[in-house]
């Protein structure tokens, strides 16, 4: 079978497991709009040959293509139901670097080149999975918006040094991301409203908001 690319994180999917990638993976996105009317007559081509003299009937195909669609509405209707995992949470961060706000990348925790820890992988609720298609650690992003997604299978406390570890990135008392403080400037923390010292060791939970800062004051 084919291969073909996620619409969303661009990786290489089989065919037949793109829809079941997109849902899994992506649960913001509608996994039906992932295949194409004619990659779909393609899938369905293939099963046909694979199994000779077996015919389904036209109204019972209509019902398997219809379940699809139902379910890609119903993910985009609740973009947070949870895949499974014990913990589906949504904590913020923002990170500001003298003055400037700082991007965290899409991604981390699901492209390798940003998932740089892995001794979280066994807590995961989506762990590499076979058939080409992509896991993801307990603790990762979905674009730029600073989201964290806390996704676990398991009920357990997951910190902010957690999350860094598998970024691959670190801040501390004299820096951010590699930034060091400027002569004059600090590092600090405000953790839903409350300034405090840099730490990994805060516990996320859903809806937190933390800001990373870098500067004078």
């Amino acid at each position: 079978m084919a291969l073909r690319n996620c619409p969303v994180c661009h990786a290489s999917v089989k065919l037949e497991n793109l829809e079941r990638h997109v849902a899994n993976v992506h649960p913001r996105q509608k996994p039906s709009l992932a295949i194409s009317a004619n990659d779909r007559r393609i899938i369905q081509e293939k099963r046909r040959i694979s199994t000779p003299g077996f015919h389904i009937p036209r109204s019972v195909l209509v019902i398997i293509l219809a379940v699809p669609l139902m379910l890609g509405g119903i993910i985009v209707a609740y973009p947070y139901v949870s895949t499974g995992g014990a913990i589906h949470w949504h904590p913020q961060l923002t990170i500001t670097i003298d003055g400037q706000s700082a991007t965290i990348p899409a991604n981390i925790g699901i492209d390798s080149s940003l998932w740089q820890d892995h001794s979280l992988d066994q807590y995961s609720s989506m762990p590499d999975m076979p058939d080409g298609m992509s896991g993801m650690a307990p603790l990762h992003t979905h674009d730029t918006s600073g989201t964290i997604h806390v996704e676990s299978r398991v009920s357990r406390e997951y910190t902010l040094g957690d999350f860094f570890r598998i970024w691959g990135q670190t801040f501390d008392a004299q820096q951010v991301l590699g930034h060091q403080a400027q002569t004059g400037h600090r590092v600090w923390m405000v953790v839903d409203g409350s300034t405090m010292s840099p730490s990994y060791s805060v516990v996320l939970r859903d809806q937190m908001r933390i800001q990373i800062i870098c500067g004078a004051g």
